[in-house]
């Protein structure tokens, strides 16, 4: 059975790869149709790759459901945020509205997963993202964009969610580390999500190859922990 599982998914990941590849090679060409492209099929070929590691009776799980939904809602938001500001504030708007609830199902796979979740892992990386949060907030308060306030506040809500469900899961896996790699891809994600906020407010942090080598990392890892507490 595991040798016909990587029989499917070691090609799969190579895709995945030469997928990434060519997103950051069209980012350094400035080939925006090459981008579209392979920015677009990123987490469709990501899905495909957690599926095809998963055994048939670990795919019909409940919890999978909103995996499979975090990643499409992922790819419509990549696809939402292609288009640009000149088509108006509605393709944005409903690209961040795609996230964020793609994290909300993120976070209701971890919940819906069986893992016990323990309160104080969980509180006390809520306490460590409240003073994150609070130092975002100051930093858009103070520019000339705090319009943009309540929707970065509630959009990075998702993130911080996500990071305080998963911490709960630490040390009641299998393997301990599984949570700590999923962990760390929240906060690629909110690192990336915090350089596309500096950029839409005119004051740049990193270029697009930084947002998106970085978003890529997060989605990666993410996906990799969740495969890891399940074989």
């Amino acid at each position: 059975m595991k040798n016909s599982l990587l029989f499917i998914s070691l090609p799969l990941i190579i895709i995945y790869l030469t997928d990434i590849f060519f997103c950051l090679y069209s980012i350094r060409k400035n080939n925006t149709r090459m981008y579209s492209v392979s920015k677009s099929l990123l987490m469709p070929i990501l899905l495909m790759c957690y599926l095809s590691f998963l055994t048939f009776q670990a795919r019909m799980f409940y919890q999978q459901r909103f995996c499979i939904l975090a990643l499409i809602l992922h790819c419509l938001g990549d696809i939402l945020l292609l288009f640009p500001r000149t088509y108006g504030k509605r393709f944005m708007l409903s690209g961040i509205v795609s996230f964020f609830i793609g994290h909300i199902s993120y976070t209701l796979w971890f919940t819906k997963s069986g893992i016990p979740l323990s309160e104080k892992e969980g509180l006390v990386t809520l306490f460590f993202m409240m003073i994150v949060q609070y130092f975002l907030y100051r930093y858009v308060m103070l520019s000339s964009f705090r319009k943009f306030v309540p929707l970065v506040i509630l959009y990075s809500f998702g993130l911080v969610a996500l990071a305080v469900v998963i911490s709960s899961t630490l040390g009641n896996t299998e393997r301990f580390y599984a949570p700590l790699i999923s962990l760390l891809g929240v906060f690629f994600f909110y690192f990336s999500d915090y350089c596309v906020a500096r950029r839409a407010i005119r004051v740049p942090l990193f270029g697009q190859m930084v947002i998106m080598s970085t978003y890529v990392t997060a989605q990666t890892l993410i996906i990799t922990g969740m495969l890891l507490m399940q074989i």
